[in-house]
């Protein structure tokens, strides 16, 4: 059966693409994004056995000697001086190499996914030819520059450097991405190159071709080669005079029939999906924009969907058209000899560990399902970092390959199913369960709340709440007794000694049985007692305890998860400083509903 599978798979490569280098990229910048985090998307094609696994490589002191390419089987000959010091790394690698790691992040929080393979000129690679056997490719690139890199500025500069001395084995661009920047690095010949700084407010798009027109010289938003403008000239492949403005991608890369199907539509598809009303034409890619602002905010589903797409709907789809004259004219994203794509998202305002995601579906796309990967993590799942070319039954890459190669088969029959599996565990996640959000919540407890509220959440002496009560009847008395201060609220802050400490008892045993989302109390005999005593509290919290259309706490929610995304969407005052509001972009919606699951379990003693 192993054998079976794996010539199918071998066979449905060959059908489905001829070539074996062969990516699509996106990059949005933060104020192009829904929630104000830095994205990147890219797939990996290349061959469809070749497994990936997931790897975190540990930091390193007082190292000695070479990186060495050929001592892992890379692609060529290339070498480097091992850091004396490197940081911890992440990769998610060729299962054979251990190298080419085509997405990672850095422990300085620094981000690179490459490469895009692209193609230069062919009579300026007879002047600057590619360095073959000595130069840097994408095997090399993450294992060399992320346990250096601390920002990606300065990843870019590496890379540069690199390539103008011991050249480029092969033509690529790469993405560096940091805290405050998201870059694109693009090789023109062997040992020429340019990068941009994208825009905030804009996206970009590319397709196996150098697409990076503007280049200005000592402008902060450009980096090349020092002599990048002028081999041009020399070689004739620019003309100031004639030209205008210089452009690199018409200066140094290919442009022919090849790129009219197999890399303009998938520019082209892109944007249309980002910018519905822009109109173009698929052989029209060298007047494809840039740049271009989306016409709708973009969010991590949005990059899913363009990873996922194989012209659906037309005549040109890939797999469902039933117009064979037409369906395999132009080249799709989504192809089946893609080895695994991914969205990262970095979202400066969480501690890195959170805050550095990336969201990655193994194999073709269209038949995988994204699952999150963040910087923090200290391992995987069993069978992520298991796999080699041979098919098994342990590598979660071969999981999935086993059921895409099957689907293959017959797209239209079995694609829907699968889909339809894969659309409701995406929406599940997106909904998580109570289990789910506990966990989630219990790390986002430990890095942004438990400085100031103790690992246990007990407040550490009473420096802040205590939150093993909170939440419970215990947190009513407690708060009737000793008052509620910084919420902020329209009706002011609670004072305190509104009731003795048996009045306050019997007010928290009525709101906790039958107002509060605790629904339940040991003291039943003081409900009734609690209700007429309520009299009082319902002046601010209303008879119904739901606080008077936001004029004060609504108690409805007290013992529930929603109380304590209350609490964080407003921020409070303490006695040892401010707990910020973390409406601001800091955590999501889940996000706050996972730390309120965790808070509540607290009180609960779960």
């Amino acid at each position: 059966m192993k054998g079976k599978i794996l010539a199918s798979i071998v066979a449905m490569s060959a059908i489905l693409g001829t070539s074996s280098l062969a990516c699509t990229t996106i990059l949005v910048g933060d104020k192009a994004s829904n929630d104000g985090s830095m994205l990147v998307a890219r797939s990996a094609d290349s061959k469809a056995i070749k497994a990936q696994v997931f790897l975190i490589h540990p930091a390193t002191k007082n190292q000695t000697g070479m990186h060495s390419s050929k001592a892992h089987d890379g692609a060529n000959d290339f070498t480097y001086p091992l850091p004396k010091d490197g940081m911890r790394y992440t990769t998610i690698a060729n299962s054979h190499t251990k190298l080419h790691g085509a997405v990672g992040y850095n422990e300085a929080g620094v981000g690179l996914s490459g490469t895009e393979t692209i193609y230069a000129k062919d009579e300026l690679l007879k002047v600057d030819p590619y360095n073959e056997e000595t130069g840097i490719t994408e095997d090399d690139i993450p294992d060399v520059l992320l346990p250096r890199i601390k920002s990606a500025k300065e990843g870019v500069k590496l890379l540069g450097e690199i390539v103008e001395t011991k050249g480029a084995g092969e033509g690529f661009g790469v993405v560096f991405i940091d805290a405050n920047e998201l870059w694109y690095f693009e090789t023109g010949t062997g040992h020429k190159w340019i990068a941009s700084k994208i825009p905030q407010d804009e996206y970009f798009v590319t397709a196996n071709q150098g697409r990076l027109h503007a280049y200005k010289e000592n402008d902060p938003n450009f980096m090349g080669a020092k002599d990048v403008i002028k081999f041009a000239i020399d070689n004739k492949t620019y003309d100031p005079a004639k030209d205008g403005e210089f452009n690199f991608t018409k200066a140094y890369t290919r442009d022919d029939e090849r790129d009219v199907t197999y890399n303009y539509p998938r520019v082209c598809w892109v944007q249309s999906m980002f910018n519905p009303s822009l109109k173009q034409d698929f052989a029209d890619g060298q007047k494809f924009p840039v740049f271009l602002k989306p016409e709708k905010k973009l969010s991590v589903e949005d990059l899913k969907a363009a990873m996922r797409a194989h012209y659906d709907g037309t005549a040109f789809d890939n797999y469902a058209s039933k117009d064979e004259d037409k369906k395999n004219i132009y080249r799709a994203i989504s192809v089946f000899r893609t080895y695994e794509s991914h969205v990262m998202q970095v979202r400066p305002w969480l501690p890195k560990e959170i805050g550095r995601v990336t969201y990655v579906a193994l194999g073709m796309a269209d038949l995988s399902v994204y699952l999150p990967y963040y910087e923090g993590l200290d391992g995987f799942i069993k069978g992520y970092s298991d796999g080699s070319y041979d098919a098994d039954d342990t590598s979660i890459y071969w999981v999935y390959r086993k059921l895409q190669t099957l689907v293959m088969t017959d797209y239209e029959k079995y694609s829907p199913v699968v889909k339809e599996a894969y659309a409701k565990f995406e929406k599940e996640y997106a909904n998580p369960s109570k289990e789910t959000l506990h966990a989630m919540g219990e790390s986002i407890y430990l890095v942004q709340c438990s400085a100031c509220h103790g690992i246990t959440g007990d407040g550490i002496g009473g420096k802040a709440a205590n939150l093993q009560i909170w939440g419970s009847e215990k947190g009513i008395v407690e708060t009737i007794l000793n008052g509620s201060k910084g919420l902020d609220y329209p009706m002011g802050e609670m004072p305190a000694g509104l009731a003795d400490v048996d009045g306050a008892k019997a007010i928290a045993a009525y709101v906790a049985k039958e107002i509060s989302a605790i629904k339940s109390t040991k003291n039943e005999n003081l409900v009734a007692t609690g209700k007429e005593l309520y009299a009082a509290c319902a002046a601010c919290h209303g008879e119904d305890g739901k606080g008077m259309d936001g004029m004060s706490v609504d108690l409805s929610k007290y013992g529930s998860a929603s109380f304590v995304a209350d609490v964080l969407n407003r921020g409070k005052k303490g006695a040892i400083g401010t707990m910020p509001k973390f409406n601001d972009g800091r955590l999501n919606e889940i996000q706050q509903s996972a730390v309120g699951e965790y808070v509540i379990s607290l009180s609960k003693g779960e």
